[in-house]
């Protein structure tokens, strides 16, 4: 089941967001509020190492930009925005699901890869398909972290 996530992140003042230990926060948006004069940047702190994501910017047109970033609950992040004079503010959306939601999502692009796969070639399907189950093996033992980063 998934939940509804925002989060407005203050200039100069980080924001560690609050994900429950059975969940997952995707977070999917971040715009300016209605009236910002000045740009700020965003920035993602993940394990102590800071990330810019995104300028949004009302003088250039820029109020607002997709975003498709998962966390998990272990992970350490904090969010962060930077503005002239040390004013102004971003808003974060997003949601949350359940790590059980995700898990299930993961089955069924995988069991939908399969299909495709075995209309093209037998052979090219059983050995991409073994590639495919190493990655969700390794996932699901916390190898690899899920959706860390933007899509382009």
């Amino acid at each position: 089941m998934e939940s509804f996530f925002g989060v407005e992140v203050m200039v100069g003042k980080p924001l560690k967001p609050k994900i429950p230990d059975d969940r997952m926060l995707h977070v999917s948006q971040m715009a300016l509020p209605a009236g910002a004069r000045d740009s700020v940047t965003f920035r993602i702190v993940l394990d102590g190492k800071s990330f810019t994501i995104a300028t949004l910017d009302p003088k250039r047109g820029v109020y607002f930009t997709r975003l498709d970033f998962v966390f998990n609950p272990t992970q350490k992040i904090l969010f962060s925005a930077d503005g002239p004079l040390d004013k102004g503010s971003v808003h974060i959306t997003g949601f949350t699901q359940t790590s059980d939601d995700i898990e299930e999502d993961e089955e069924g692009l995988v069991d939908e890869f399969n299909d495709v796969l075995l209309t093209q070639s037998p052979n090219r399907a059983e050995k991409k398909t073994t590639g495919k189950e190493k990655q969700l093996k390794a996932v699901n033992r916390g190898d690899v972290k899920l959706n860390t980063k933007r899509k382009s």
